[in-house]
């Protein structure tokens, strides 16, 4: 389950502009009592991007990461261990470094609304 909401969540914040600087929690989310609820999403959701980097980094030879890639990019004829996962590794690596910051105050266009 949670390996399909961290999907979910990376294609969203894949789709967003490369030059975002972060997200902003809309009004419209604090005044239905939301605030806390979309601000810990976005939390964990880039936790969940630095455990994958992780293991996609250092422990990508683990045997529990190998068996997850197995199942997420199953392919019958290709071993885990010879998957290309740069395209991913670099997805994860910009969510991380340009979304993660939550901008309070005036929004510019580089801002993302939550």
């Amino acid at each position: 389950m949670a390996q399909r909401i961290l999907f979910i969540i990376i294609f969203f914040l894949n789709l967003l502009p490369p030059n975002t600087t972060g997200y902003k929690i809309d009004e419209s989310c604090v005044e239905e009592g939301a605030e806390t609820l979309v601000r810990d999403g976005m939390t964990s959701a880039f936790e969940m991007a630095d455990a994958a980097l992780n293991r996609l980094g250092e422990k990508r030879n683990d045997p529990h990461t190998l068996e997850l890639l197995g199942w997420i990019f199953e392919k019958a004829d290709k071993d885990p261990k010879q998957l290309d996962m740069g395209k991913t590794q670099q997805v994860l690596s910009d969510i991380v470094i340009n979304y993660r910051d939550e901008v309070r105050g005036e929004v510019s266009f580089k801002d993302i609304l939550c």
